[in-house]
C-alpha cells in the first residue's frame, strides 16, 4: 500500500443527509416485507428499493469521493475502502447463509444445493463475486447480488466516469435510460439481475442508477440541508410506491415510471431537506439499520418462516416478532460490530508500512 496514504475517516453526523438515511431504512423494510410474499401481499413493488439504493449510493459516492478522487486518491485505495465499508456485515449475511443451506442439505431438503455447488458457491461469494456453480448470482445469500452490481459500477466511475464532462455522463444516462425503459418492458418488470439469465437487467439497473444518482448529486447545494415538512411527503411518497400493487399488464410501464421519473424527484427531495429536528435521531436510527437489515435478513427470515410452519406459529405472530428483532439487532451491530470491524480492516489494509532501514 502507499506509504503516504491518510487513514480512512468516518464522514462526521453533521455531514449525514437525514433523510435519505430514512429513507434507505424504510426501503430496506420494503425488501424485508416483499420476500415475506409467500405469506402475503405486503410490498409487492419492494424489489424496487434495490433501484433506490443505486440511486442514492450515485449521489453519496459523489458527494463523498469526487474531490478526493480529483486529488489524488487511487483507484485501488477507492476500491478498499468500499469493501472496508461493505465486508464486515456481508460476511455476517454469509456466514448465516452458509450454515441455512448446510443445514438443507443435512435434512434432505427439497430445494437444497449439493455440497460441490455450496462449496463452489461459497469460494466466490465469499469474495462478493457471482458463483459459477448455480443459475442464481449469490445463492449464498441472495440479496447480495445487488452488491456485486455496486462494487462493479462503483469502479466503473471512479476509475473512468468520474473523468467524464456534466454533458457525456448525461448522455451516457439517458442511453442506459433508454436501454433499461426496453429491457423492462420485454421482461416485464424490473426485478431482474439477480440470476445468469437477466444479467443485463442488473447491469442496466446498477449503472443507470448509480449515473442518475451521480448527476443529481451535482444539482445539491453543499452544506447543511434546511428542515421542511416535504422530506416527510418524500418519505410517505417512498413507501407507497414500494407497497403498491399493479396488474401484470401495467407492472413494466409502473416499474419504469418509477425509476425514470419518481424516484429520482423523492431523492432529489431527501437530499434537499433534513427532517424536522424530532424525527432526526429516528432517521439517523434508519440509516444505520438499512444496510445490516438488506444484507442479514433474507436467511433468518426463511428458516424461521419453516420453524414456524413445523410448529403452527401463525405468522401474524413471528413476523412482527422478527422485524423487531431484525431491527434490534441491526442496529446493535451498526453501532457496536460494524465500525469496530472496519477500524480493524482500516488499520490492517491502510496502515502505512514503516520505512526501511537504509543500507547503512
Amino acid at each position: 500500500w502507499r506509504r503516504d496514504m491518510k487513514p480512512l475517516t468516518t464522514p462526521p453526523d453533521n455531514a449525514r443527509l437525514l433523510t435519505l438515511d430514512a429513507m434507505r431504512g424504510l426501503a430496506a423494510l420494503a425488501v424485508v416485507l416483499w420476500h415475506f410474499e409467500f405469506v402475503g401481499p405486503f410490498a409487492k413493488s419492494g424489489y424496487l428499493a434495490v433501484d433506490f439504493f443505486f440511486l442514492m449510493s450515485g449521489i453519496v459516492i459523489a458527494r463523498g469521493y469526487r474531490a478526493r478522487l480529483a486529488n489524488g486518491l487511487t483507484l485501488s485505495d477507492f476500491l478498499i475502502e468500499r469493501l472496508i465499508r461493505l465486508y464486515p456485515l456481508y460476511i455476517l449475511g454469509f456466514t448465516i447463509g452458509v450454515v441455512r443451506l448446510a443445514g438443507q442439505i443435512v435434512a434432505d431438503h427439497p430445494n437444497r444445493m449439493t455440497w460441490p455447488d455450496l462449496g463452489v458457491s461459497a469460494v466466490f461469494n465469499l469474495m462478493m463475486l457471482p458463483s459459477p456453480a448455480t443459475s442464481i448470482l449469490a445463492p449464498i445469500n441472495i440479496p447480495a447480488w445487488s452488491l456485486f452490481f455496486e462494487l462493479l459500477v462503483n469502479l466503473a466511475w471512479a476509475g473512468v466516469l468520474v473523468k467524464a464532462s456534466r454533458r457525456k455522463l448525461t448522455a451516457y444516462v439517458a442511453l442506459l435510460g433508454i436501454a433499461l425503459c426496453a429491457a423492462v418492458i420485454v421482461e416485464g418488470s424490473a426485478e431482474g439481475g439477480w440470476i445468469w439469465a437477466d444479467l443485463h437487467v442488473g447491469l442496466l439497473r446498477s449503472f443507470f442508477g448509480f449515473g442518475l444518482g451521480v448527476l443529481l448529486a451535482g444539482t445539491l447545494a453543499q452544506g447543511r440541508p434546511r428542515a421542511s415538512a416535504l422530506s416527510l411527503v418524500a418519505s410517505l411518497a417512498l413507501c407507497l410506491l414500494l407497497l403498491v400493487d399493479v396488474a401484470p399488464p401495467l407492472r413494466p410501464f409502473y416499474d419504469v415510471g418509477v425509476i425514470v421519473l419518481c424516484f429520482p424527484l423523492i431523492a432529489w427531495a431527501g437530499a434537499a431537506f433534513d427532517p424536522p429536528a424530532l424525527l432526526r435521531r429516528a432517521a439517523h436510527a434508519l440509516g444505520d439499520i438499512s444496510y445490516p437489515v438488506y444484507v442479514l435478513h433474507f436467511a433468518p427470515t426463511f428458516t424461521l418462516s419453516f420453524i414456524a410452519r413445523k410448529l403452527d406459529i401463525s405468522p401474524v405472530v413471528w413476523m412482527p416478532v422478527f422485524i423487531v428483532a431484525l431491527f434490534a439487532v441491526s442496529l446493535y451491530l451498526a453501532r457496536t460490530y460494524d465500525p469496530a470491524a472496519r477500524r480493524y480492516l482500516r488499520n490492517a489494509l491502510l496502515a502505512p508500512r514503516p520505512k526501511a532501514a537504509s543500507a547503512a
